[in-house]
Parts: structure tokens; sequence; C-alpha cells
């Protein structure tokens, strides 16, 4: 599942890892790694090719677990992140 804010992809949740995720991107512009840290995300790097063959790094935050309070804890961060809130309460 991915979610979309402000016409760009910011992260979602991956049915096949079984983990929350939000792009670096996302997070960099959106507060930095302060509030994903705190609600026990972790950050991943991988290095991939581009079609014209370069080098880069792919960047992304994760919570794995497919719990309520890992729910929470991505919807919380979205909330701190953005000032939108999902959780319908």
């Amino acid at each position: 599942m991915q979610l979309y804010f402000e016409g760009k992809q910011i992260g979602g949740y991956n049915t096949a890892a079984c983990h929350w995720y939000f792009l670096e991107k996302f997070v960099s512009d959106h507060g930095g790694a302060t509030i994903p840290e705190r609600l026990g995300f972790i950050k991943k790097s991988k290095k991939q090719k581009s079609k014209q063959g370069k080098e880069y790094y792919r960047e992304w935050w994760i919570l794995s677990g497919t719990g309520p309070a890992e729910a929470r804890a991505f919807l919380s961060a979205l909330r701190e992140m953005t000032g939108v809130d999902l959780s319908g309460e």
C-alpha cells in the first residue's frame, strides 16, 4: 500500500516484508529524523544503479510489524510530519 501527500509518494505499508515505511525525501522535507527515530523507525539504505548506470543510494525508514501499535506509530509520525490526522478519532 502506497500513500501520497501533496501529489508525492511518501511511504506506506509493505505487505510482503510486513513493515511500515516512509521515504527519506519525505522525512527530510518534513522535520527530519527526530520524529521517526522517536517512534521506533529505523533508517535503511541500499545501493542501486540508475537506468543510466549511475550508482546511488535509496533510503527509507521502516517500522516492522503488523499490529495496532505499529499502525498507531505510523499514523502518529504522519500526523506530526504533515499536520494531517488520519486516525479517525
